[in-house]
């Protein structure tokens, strides 16, 4: 029996999604919305929560859980055409979830307080020989929440368990943390929970899930995009991707992907399939 949904009342919009064999693909854009890699990355014994890819495309990370408390980092890496079996990352045992920072120098993560109620936000750094002990960002420059997404500049987008939950954002350099700032709306809103932030290349779009209680129109992952410039972004009104409900959404290095999971596997969609109105920049 497969699994428990990361939270019930919101998993129930979770739709049925073709099974293909996509282990033999790369980050190449996919025709048609798929299971990645299943039997392999997506199991079908455990559930599944965010992937992130390194830069280069060939490592992936996400966490598997069998029961929603408690989840295990997992790495796997592209290999002579093909996605590996994952193995156990062994910085630690049960974390919240996982990304690579936008240029690859950083794993983020969050962790369960032992409240339960609260989350911290955690970062290693890459090493000459793989990672440095993990430093616990919400000790270092009070902030707490989880999803965090780290951009090359070291602005930090996270979700913080506040007003129904929302999307913030600081800055972290040299030691320092600039102001955090609520996203405003149309971003965040009163009634909604708005979670699980990834922003594009040159801060081109916003990708989020939003949740509102009681409105199918405002439960879905959505994306919204940059009116102004790259160093002071303006974001659009948000519109909801024509993707079954989910959470962890995110782009391919090359920008042809988007990924997300629905709670008990990731999927994988040509972004251009779910983009229709919009530009993203793409590799030349």
């Amino acid at each position: 029996m497969k699994k428990y949904f990361f939270i019930a009342a919101l998993c129930v919009f979770a739709l049925a999604c073709k099974k293909n064999d996509t282990n033999h693909q790369s980050l190449d854009t996919l025709a048609v919305q798929e299971t990645f890699a299943p039997d392999i990355i997506s199991s079908s014994t455990e559930s599944e929560n965010i992937i992130s890819f390194s830069p280069d495309g060939l490592s992936a990370i996400f966490t598997r859980t069998d029961d929603w408390i408690n989840q295990t980092p997992y790495i796997s890496t592209y290999q002579d055409g093909k996605w590996t079996m994952p193995t156990q990352m062994d910085f630690a045992d049960n974390i919240y979830n996982i990304r690579f920072s936008e240029d690859g120098n950083a794993i983020l993560y969050s962790v369960r307080n032992d409240d339960a109620d609260t989350t911290s936000i955690w970062m290693m750094t890459k090493t000459d020989d793989g990672w440095s002990a993990a430093q616990n960002l919400t000790m270092l420059y009070d902030i707490a929440g989880s999803y965090p997404w780290l951009q090359a500049d070291g602005t930090l987008y996270y979700y913080w368990n506040i007003n129904n939950g929302d999307i913030f954002k600081t800055k972290l350099t040299d030691g320092n943390r600039e102001d955090i700032v609520r996203l405003p709306e149309p971003i965040n809103t009163i009634e909604g929970n708005e979670f699980s932030p990834f922003v594009g290349p040159d801060n081109g779009y916003l990708l989020f899930t939003r949740y509102t209680k009681g409105d199918i129109t405002q439960q879905g992952i959505f994306k919204s995009d940059n009116t102004a410039t790259a160093e002071n972004p303006i974001w659009s009104k948000p519109y909801k991707l024509d993707l079954p409900y989910g959470w962890g959404a995110s782009v391919s290095p090359d920008q042809q992907t988007l990924y997300y999971t629905n709670g008990e596997d990731i999927f994988a969609v040509n972004a251009m399939d779910v983009f229709p109105s919009s530009t993203i920049p793409l590799e030349d």
